[in-house]
């Protein structure tokens, strides 16, 4: 048997199991996460934190941490008053 053909014989027995998980995906897509999301979001497109070409995070920084902690406290003060 060719080499090839060995790894054939064995990509034919894989069988794909499906996720199971639904919860997970679930609490993504629910509406306040994808605000909180949406909120973090816009604070780094504000601190120039974002590549607008990718959509992802331009420089790993602590800041960054404190930036979504920050908008947490926030929304915590603004429940209190």
């Amino acid at each position: 048997m060719e080499k090839h053909e060995a790894a054939m014989a064995v990509a034919e027995s894989f069988e794909m199991i499906a996720p199971v998980r639904e919860d997970v995906v679930e609490s993504v897509e629910t509406e306040d996460s994808q605000h909180q999301v949406d909120q973090i979001v816009a604070r780094l497109e504000q601190l120039d934190l974002l590549d607008k070409r990718v959509r992802k995070v331009a420089e790993e920084q602590e800041f960054v941490d404190r930036v979504v902690n920050g908008i947490k406290k926030a929304d915590f003060k603004l429940l209190k008053h």
